[in-house]
């Protein structure tokens, strides 16, 4: 009962706050073409965000202070803003508008809806028997051999009394002009049903990726210190147990936040919050590509039928199975439509100061969703350089804007700066303690291996293939329609996402990482270029032509494109099902009952390279690769490995049997004294009775090593 009523309070305040940044987003016009009521969503959509940025605030000020006051001081201060000077107008106004808009469709539609919600709620039921391993054709032939003569005839004329209903309720969408907006809404439904009933079911999901245990360790500390000074690099008993990793601090906010509700309601173990959290980040994802691809083609269809054409990609799903990309892509789009919505005011030297702010800040917020996005972002904005020069935009708003931008992509990177200028590397910063070790020469084998474009190429399923092919030609035809027509909006709009695919073509690998490699061979990046051909591939397929053959042509591509997205959906609820979930959570008892081992065993720390392993062990355990083990990772002879293992108070070491553990351990002379070292003992899988591929190399309690 009390995690309802946490998911309940949750999701209030998320929508409160969301209230209130929609209620801004309005007042200021940030988004001139979008209506109050699109503009509302997307305020409603940028809450993730954006509470993550106030606990960062608040950590920075209000150290250590209770989770009571972080948890409800979002809330307060929306509060505040939307009931002084009657803002609250504002946003009763825009929420009507969204709701009459939702009662007009429905009313146009008719009765039929019913019929929409129906099929939405059928379909969303068989993948949730998919997800539960519940076969369908089995119960459907025991049913038909156990039925008689009176039985079949029964269900014959059944299946035909519905077949008949079917048929007439089409052929009345048809004479009254709806069936197409009733396909895009049971699709839309579909959608939403799938997604959420697949979400929610993970909410029971422990974290088995090892980037997931990393934030979520992390957000674990920030709960216990409220100190937003050293997220992921402490400096005290913690340093050493954090991967200091170079993206910005908010994505370890957002998922300590849900940490930060679930001990303001007194809940333990806050997994299912986490997983509430990932979920909802998802669904705000949704939410911009919806907005985005309805502002590219001009029509919502455009919104719907993007979702269906980049969740044909079935890794879509690590969105909510742990992965960042949700929070990345969300933040990224915010500031892409905020672009396109404000390019052509700038350009005519019609911005204000607070445009310039929301720039900076959502500059800041899209390279706090992932540093990746720093390619997408340079290539968008090389081309709104472009532009602005182009239309001659007045030098102060030309140098208003450059700032603005530039202010916020440093300040979301000043991390990866500071390891700059602390260690002269601008990536791999976990490769440090290694240097001059075999292990370097591992490490750029095995990245020379994953060069081959044609083992890359041969990951993309056909389904995939045929979705970026109508990106790419959907692209290409709306630079020439917006060319010939003179439609700025759509001209401005398709050389934007020129500008975000200029890292795909090589032209930025020069910056320091092989990107347009990475895009096209890592199953989570990949999504950067998928998004948006999804969005032009949407432009594409709902654009009108003037004649019947490339109509039907465009409709029976949609058709197609939804079976791909319906196979890609059953392959989803094959894939993380139930019994996925019930191995995650038996994944987590193995680590909880190895950790359990361990502390009974040794007092001193435990070293690892497994992140998800680190998560549940005791105490503040450390990592292997990271650069306070580099003591032990260097040392070369007996003498100089027994002075690390006291310097770094080691108490036990955990790898698998053969020392490969993406870095192999085994060509480390540290290995063969753990194996052969009097001073150390060993416990195997067999032996503790656990399941994790990892040896313990332990060190006995009060035992001295020189």
């Amino acid at each position: 009962m009390i995690e309802i009523l946490t998911m309940i309070l949750y999701f209030m305040r998320m929508l409160i706050l969301g209230l209130a940044i929609g209620t801004i987003f309005i007042k200021l016009s940030l988004f001139k073409k979008l209506t109050d009521g699109q503009t509302m969503i997307i305020g409603v959509a940028s809450a993730p965000m954006v509470v993550s940025l106030e606990d960062y605030l608040l950590g920075l000020v209000f150290i250590g202070w209770d989770s009571w006051f972080y948890s409800f001081m979002p809330i307060f201060w929306a509060m505040i803003y939307i009931f002084i000077e009657k803002n609250y107008l504002i946003t009763i106004e825009a929420c009507r508008s969204i709701l009459r808009y939702c009662i007009g469709y429905v009313r146009k539609i008719g009765f039929c809806f019913i019929f929409d919600a129906f099929i939405a709620t059928g379909v969303t039921l068989l993948f949730s028997l998919i997800y539960n391993g519940i076969n369908l054709k089995i119960y459907i032939l025991e049913i038909y051999h156990s039925l008689n003569t009176v039985g079949l005839i029964i269900v014959s004329l059944w299946g035909c009394i519905c077949a008949i209903g079917v048929i007439f309720l089409i052929l009345k969408m048809i004479k009254v002009g709806t069936l197409q907006r009733n396909a895009y809404l049971t699709i839309l439904l579909i959608i939403i049903g799938t997604a959420t009933a697949h979400a929610l079911s993970m909410t029971g999901r422990p974290g088995i990726d090892s980037d997931g245990a990393h934030y979520e360790l992390n957000a674990r500390y920030f709960l216990e210190d409220k100190n937003s000074w050293e997220v992921d690099n402490y400096t005290d008993d913690k340093y050493g147990s954090s991967m200091p990793d170079d993206h910005g601090p908010l994505w370890i906010m957002y998922l300590a936040d849900a940490n930060i509700v679930a001990d303001t309601v007194g809940i333990d173990d806050s997994l299912r919050c986490v997983n509430i959290t990932i979920f909802w980040v998802y669904f705000c994802f949704d939410i911009f590509l919806f907005i985005l691809a309805s502002y590219g083609g001009g029509t919502y269809r455009a919104g719907v039928l993007s979702l269906v054409l980049f969740h044909i990609y079935t890794y879509s799903m690590l969105m909510v199975v742990g992965s960042r990309d949700a929070f990345r892509f969300a933040s990224l789009m915010l500031l892409v439509i905020f672009v396109v919505n404000q390019i052509e005011n700038i350009t005519m030297g019609g911005g204000k100061w607070f445009e310039y702010v929301a720039m900076f800040l959502f500059c800041y917020l899209s390279m706090n969703g992932h540093e990746g996005n720093v390619y997408i972002m340079l290539g968008m904005f090389i081309v709104v350089g472009i532009l602005l020069l182009i239309m001659k935009t007045p030098i102060r708003h030309l140098i208003s804007c450059g700032i603005s931008v530039l202010a916020g992509t440093l300040l979301g990177i000043t991390k990866t700066l500071s390891i700059y200028l602390t260690t002269g590397r601008m990536k791999s910063w976990t490769l440090l303690p290694f240097h001059d070790t075999p292990v370097i020469e591992q490490i750029a084998a095995i990245n020379s291996n994953r060069a081959d474009r044609s083992t890359i190429w041969s990951t993309y399923t056909w389904s995939v293939r045929f979705m970026m092919l109508l990106g790419i030609i959907g692209l290409i035809l709306m630079i020439i329609t917006a060319w010939r027509e003179k439609n700025k909006k759509n001209l401005s709009f398709s050389l934007l996402v020129i500008g975000m695919l200029l890292p795909m073509t090589g032209i930025m690998d020069w910056i320091g990482w092989e990107v347009s490699l990475w895009f096209a061979e890592q199953l989570r990046y990949r999504m950067y270029f998928l998004l948006l051909l999804a969005v032009t591939g949407s432009w594409l397929l709902t654009r009108r032509y003037n004649t019947k053959i490339l109509t039907g042509m465009s409709f029976a591509i949609c058709i197609v494109m939804l079976m791909f997205f319906i196979r890609a959906e059953v392959i989803r609820c094959n894939t993380y099902n139930k019994a996925y979930v019930e191995a995650c959570i038996n994944t987590r008892h193995e680590y909880e009952r190895m950790a359990d081992i361990i502390s009974s065993v040794t007092d001193g720390d435990v070293f690892t390279h497994d992140q998800v392993l680190l998560f549940y062990l005791k105490g503040t355990p450390k990592l292997l690769y990271h650069p306070y083990a580099e003591d032990l990772i260097q040392a070369k002879t007996s003498e100089e490995i027994e002075m690390a293992i006291e310097k770094l108070n080691i108490g036990a070491i955990l790898l698998p049997e053969n020392g490969l553990d993406y870095h192999d351990y085994s060509l480390l002379p540290f290995w063969d004294y753990i194996n052969n070292s009097d001073n150390f003992s060993r416990i195997t899988p067999e032996e503790g009775g656990y399941g994790v591929n990892k040896i313990i190399f332990y060190r006995k309690r009060g035992t001295k090593v020189i």
